[in-house]
């Protein structure tokens, strides 16, 4: 079940309420992508709540006016309309359409590759987010 997206940053109690939502439609899934991380269910839930806005809406489009979307604003590289995760491309229009499920799918396949191209196992507490944000941090110390 896909909720909508906002104009701008949901209020706590209605992020509260999204986050309740998304987390009981996308349960197994959310479960299963924080144990092969090894972060917590919250852990991930932080990072789609803070880049979504407390939307979770896989087509939430970034407050601030650049080109970002969906579940952890993804971005295609300058220039193109399109990014390439888990070795498979994706328009970023495309992106925004999915459902919860499929988006999940794609995120997955994100944190996956910044695990192997980190050279790392598992994140360390808060790498997550800072894979999200800054991406050539990840496993640094």
């Amino acid at each position: 079940m896909a909720l909508p997206s906002l104009e701008g940053p949901a209020n706590k109690e209605q992020a509260k309420k999204n986050r309740k939502i998304f987390y009981e439609a996308n349960k197994a899934k959310l479960i299963q992508m924080a144990f092969d991380y090894g972060v917590s269910e919250d852990e991930l839930l932080n990072v789609i709540e803070k880049e979504t806005g407390g939307s979770f809406s896989p087509a939430q489009k970034n407050f601030k006016g650049g080109g970002a979307r969906g579940l952890i604003q993804f971005l295609a590289p300058e220039g193109k309309d399109s990014k390439i995760v888990g070795g498979k491309e994706y328009k970023i229009s495309d992106i925004e359409k999915m459902s919860d499920s499929e988006q999940l799918d794609v995120v997955d396949a994100y944190f996956k590759d910044a695990l192997k191209n980190s050279g790392i196992k598992e994140f360390q507490k808060g790498e997550l987010g800072l894979d999200v944000a800054a991406p050539a941090f990840v496993g640094k110390s």
